[in-house]
Order: structure tokens, then C-alpha cells, then sequence
């Protein structure tokens, strides 16, 4: 009879636990157990668990599309304001560097439900400034009066809460961008396939795109 080599070879430490985890699983000791164990000794296999093998693989794989998200994001100028996604903030650089340095902790301890407010009026004022400076509205004085409702439930916050008054110079300017456009800017039509036209209400666009107050 041929003598089986690996049924006599003493097994390494790494061998003895892969064979320990397989009779632990339910497989029998034999002639094909020791013979994967010897090679697990002579690093022809792994002997590692294969599902935390997956799981390792998978968390790697969850943590980089999570890192090219967030990529993306920052190359599209939007931040992650406290698990708020910005959705307009590409219309300000400065908004964008002072809210990433708030995130990170640049300014001292913050509210953070108070920042995701502060954040969120800054998507809305940054919406209508590009309702109107694309032209897709009639820039009216009621609109203006909105955009400067915002701007100063910014500064409230800012000054009174936040103590970044002087970071937040850059909003009111977004304010004066849009009075600029008054008379400027026509009401926007919309032609659709049967050539007829509409025009877009500023209360449908802003009730389509921009977060709400109570949000």
C-alpha cells in the first residue's frame, strides 16, 4: 500500500487550527483534511475563513464607494453638512471653505442641528440666485424679499449663535447679485412639444427644489 506522506507530516500551528475549524464545522478527520492542512502549513492555502474573507472584501469595497462619493461631491462643490447633503453650494467658494471647516472642527463646537438650519437656508438662497440669474423666473421685488429673508436668518444665526458674523460676509452679496437682476431678467417660458408655452411660477420651482423652512 502507498504510504500517505501528509497523514504522517507533523502539522504546523496555522495547519492544526485550519483542521480544529474544519472538525469543528462538521467535516471528518481523514486522508483529504490533513492533506489541505499540510498545505496550509506550506502556504499553498490560506486556510482563512472564506465569509470573513468576503466581509473584508466588501467593507473595503463599501469604504471606497463611500470615499468616491464623497469625491465626487467636493469635486461638484457640495459638502456633507452633519449627514446634510448641500445641493447648491457650487454657487459659493466661500460657503463651501467655511462649511467644510465647520464639519471639521476649525470653529470651535457647534450646534450641529443649528448648522444643517444655517446650511439649508443657504441652499434656498443660493437656488434663487440661480432662478434669477439663469433667467428662469421674473426677478420681482418679491422675490428679493425672500432671498433677503434668508440671508438674514443666516446672519441671526451666525452673529447670535454661531459667533462667525464676520465669516459670513459673503451672504449678503449673494442678496445684491439678485436685486442687480430686477429689471433685468423677463419672465422665463418653457416651449413644449405641441409649440404652445407656459411660464414657470416661482412658487412651483420652489416648492420642487427648495427645502422648506420646517424641514
Amino acid at each position: 500500500m502507498e504510504r500517505e506522506e501528509h497523514l504522517f507530516e507533523e502539522l504546523c500551528a496555522k495547519g492544526k487550527a485550519y483542521r480544529k475549524r474544519r472538525m469543528a464545522a462538521g467535516e471528518k478527520h481523514g486522508a483529504y483534511l490533513s492533506g489541505r492542512a499540510v498545505k496550509v502549513c506550506k502556504g499553498q492555502m490560506s486556510g482563512k475563513k472564506k465569509k470573513k474573507a468576503n466581509e473584508d472584501a466588501m467593507k473595503k469595497s463599501a469604504k471606497g464607494m463611500a470615499m468616491y462619493g464623497k469625491s465626487m461631491n467636493e469635486e461638484a462643490g457640495e459638502i456633507n453638512v452633519f449627514s446634510y447633503q448641500t445641493q447648491h453650494f457650487n454657487a459659493c467658494p466661500g460657503a463651501q471653505s467655511l462649511y467644510k471647516a465647520i464639519v471639521d472642527g476649525e470653529h470651535g463646537k457647534q450646534d450641529k442641528d443649528l448648522v444643517i438650519r444655517v446650511a439649508k437656508a443657504h441652499d434656498t438662497l443660493f437656488y434663487l440666485e440661480k432662478l434669477a440669474m439663469d433667467g428662469k423666473v421674473e426677478v420681482t421685488p418679491e422675490l428679493v424679499d425672500m432671498a433677503q429673508n434668508q440671508a438674514d436668518l443666516i446672519m441671526s444665526a451666525a452673529k447670535e449663535k454661531m459667533n462667525l458674523e464676520k465669516e459670513h460676509s459673503y451672504v449678503q452679496g449673494h442678496v445684491d447679485k439678485i436685486k442687480d437682476q430686477m429689471n433685468q431678467v423677463n419672465e422665463a417660458s418653457v416651449e413644449v412639444d405641441d409649440d404652445t408655452e407656459f411660464s414657470l411660477s416661482l412658487k412651483h420651482l420652489l416648492d420642487k427644489h427648495v427645502i422648506k423652512k420646517d424641514d
